[in-house]
């Protein structure tokens, strides 16, 4: 029970930083909509042995990202836009 729940902090924090970084950056920290456990039955599938930590996670996941579920996939195509998102872009300076 408590392996399951640092495997499923491991990759929401992972999955979902870029998230709750734009919510704080609003002023808001409102929870990423649609993304509780969306990858965590695929985590329990096909990463169940893979020890959390040091990214051996999101290295299973990506070794896996054929086989995930929608929902997964879905969920980090919105991290990865919203990663992108807080990115400056080029020529623009950075916020300070």
């Amino acid at each position: 029970m408590k392996r399951n729940f640092i495997v499923i902090c491991t990759v929401m924090t992972i999955f979902l930083w870029g998230t709750l970084a734009v919510a704080s950056d609003q002023g808001k920290a409102n929870p990423p909509t649609g993304g509780k456990g969306a990858c965590k039955a695929d985590v329990e599938k096909f990463c169940k042995d893979v020890k959390p930590g040091g990214g051996r996670i999101i290295a299973c996941l990506k070794g896996n990202k054929d086989r995930l579920s929608q929902a997964c996939k879905d969920e980090i195509a919105k991290a990865r836009e919203n990663k992108k998102q807080q990115q400056p872009k080029s020529g623009e300076p950075e916020e300070e």
